[in-house]
């Protein structure tokens, strides 16, 4: 008797354990809320052209972002962010400043995990729309695909930072009723960021 009591009390105690374990992991995976910021400053000499000196080049993007996960690899999210850049806007070469908004759907698959966090790499397309604060200059609209990798380093089990860096993929541009192409790897400084996610 005392050993069946025994053996149901430990299957019991295994029984928690391993549902206590169950439900954790489910919470672990459920989604992730988080954002990006992007901040680069570039010079550019124009004392052989029409203005003199050295015209700085400020560009600032904010980007949240919402996500699910569909497994312990792979999750699915949601972005939109806001911008502001700085470029040339005529043969003078007077800066202007762009408005941007972007939107855009994103799979994130993990590479490589470890103890400290985890290798991923982020595959969708996204939407940009520009608008300049000058009437000569016209709105752009640009379509992009492509993957982004980053680095996870987790802070506590809900809290990470995110470092973003480059992209490899397609983008196409439509301004002044032109389109522009481009392709490839990109490794601007402007295509880097660092965030943080809260998984909940």
């Amino acid at each position: 008797m005392k050993k069946a009591i025994l053996f149901l009390l430990c299957a019991m105690c295994t029984f928690s354990f391993v549902n206590a374990q169950e439900e954790s992991e489910v919470k672990k995976k459920k989604g992730w809320i988080g954002g990006q910021f992007s901040f680069t400053v570039s010079g550019n000499d124009y004392s052989n052209h029409h203005s003199s000196g050295i015209e700085d080049k400020l560009n600032i993007a904010v980007s949240p972002e919402l996500g699910l996960f569909v497994n312990d690899k792979v999750g699915i999210g949601f972005k939109f962010g806001f911008g502001m850049y700085e470029t040339v806007a005529n043969e003078y070469l007077e800066m202007t400043d762009w408005n941007q908004f972007n939107a855009g759907l994103f799979a994130r698959c993990i590479a490589y995990k470890g103890k400290l966090g985890c290798v991923f790499v982020d595959g969708g397309f996204d939407y940009i729309s520009m608008s300049p604060d000058v009437s000569e200059c016209g709105d752009a609209n640009v379509f992009s695909i492509g993957l982004t990798p980053g680095v996870l380093f987790d802070v506590s089990e809900a809290f990470s930072i995110l470092f973003k860096f480059g992209f490899f993929g397609y983008q196409q541009m439509k301004y002044d009723g032109i389109k522009y192409y481009t392709g490839g790897i990109d490794c601007n400084l402007n295509k880097c960021s660092v965030g943080v996610i809260f998984k909940f």
